[in-house]
Formats: structure tokens, sequence, C-alpha cells
């Protein structure tokens, strides 16, 4: 995968998870985890697309 698009599925995930925070800031639970999740797992396919670029 190239790192374009591993940047480019970090923030749209990032994007979507923030979305439903917004639209339900009183998520507790097991949807508090798996939005926790989805954040992390955004972050860090964002910065493996950045390393990768980096790198060359």
């Amino acid at each position: 995968m190239s790192a374009q698009s591993l940047v480019v599925i970090g923030v749209v995930v990032i994007a979507f998870a923030l979305l439903v925070w917004i639209i339900n800031p009183t998520i507790h639970g097991a949807s508090f985890v798996v939005l926790v999740v989805a954040l992390v797992a955004g972050l860090a396919s964002v910065a493996l697309g950045i390393a990768q670029r980096s790198r060359g």
C-alpha cells in the first residue's frame, strides 16, 4: 500500500471516529473502546504513511 493511501485512510478513519464522538459525546463502555481503537488505528496509519514517505 502506498504511503499516500495510508495517510488518506488514516485521516478518514480519524475523521469518522471524531464525527461519531461529536454526534454522541456520551459514548461509554464497549462503544468507547471501539472509538479509541479507531482513533489509534487512524493515527498509526498516518504515522506509517509518513514514515514510508520519508523513507522514500
